[in-house]
């Protein structure tokens, strides 16, 4: 699998129409190489209005920095840590320069991946990472929601889970053991539930 990196340096001199020739040429290059791509860097200019403060908002180039990226087939991962990359210290503006943007291979490969900017030392810019795992804390915590009791057939269900159960034990350790059984066995009914509950609820909206 070829990875096809580039990586778009500042320049200020840059004017809307520069901007625009440089994403054709960029398309360009991405539909006569194919593999799997990301492009990274400080595009010196911004998606949207709320991505700069203190700082002239540019529509037009928006426009075509937003159509260049939906025509190359990009996505661009939520970015944690700082909201702004970039920081005129003179003139006290904020702006989201810097980004990776990624193509559906990388995300199918990495459905999980998110952007980091991490604190800025020396450089105006602060400095963005690529993550493509998250951390593992296990299984998340079980919650019993109200609303199950009303749908058909839930309360046999739970009936049923507890005639199957066959533990031993003293006690208190059987009931623990009976609990557990019956929350694995909600889990596994939710599981094969939730697909069903989420498209009746698009097909009455």
């Amino acid at each position: 699998m070829n990875s096809k990196t580039a990586e778009i340096s500042r320049c200020h001199t840059h004017l809307p129409n520069e901007k625009k020739e440089l994403w054709e040429k960029l398309l360009q290059i991405k539909s006569e190489k194919q593999g799997t791509w990301i492009i990274m860097g400080d595009f010196n200019t911004v998606r949207r209005r709320e991505e700069r403060h203190n700082s002239s908002f540019c529509p037009s180039s928006a426009f075509w920095f937003n159509k260049f990226i939906d025509r190359a087939g990009l996505f661009d991962p939520r970015m944690g840590g700082h909201r702004f990359t970039f920081f005129c210290q003179s003139e006290r503006k904020l702006s989201k320069l810097d980004r990776y943007l990624v193509c559906s291979n990388f995300i199918t490969a990495f459905p999980h991946t998110t952007v980091v900017a991490q604190p800025r030392e020396l450089s105006d810019h602060c400095p963005i990472t690529l993550q493509t795992e998250t951390d593992d804390y296990g299984k998340p915590l079980f919650r019993f929601l109200n609303s199950w009791l009303n749908r058909e057939g839930f309360d046999q269900f739970i009936k049923d889970t507890l005639t199957k159960f066959k533990g031993y034990g003293a006690p208190d350790a059987y009931l623990a053991a009976k609990l557990r059984y019956l929350k694995e066995e909600i889990r596994k009914k939710r599981a094969i539930d939730y697909p069903d509950e989420i498209a009746e609820l698009r097909r009455m909206k």
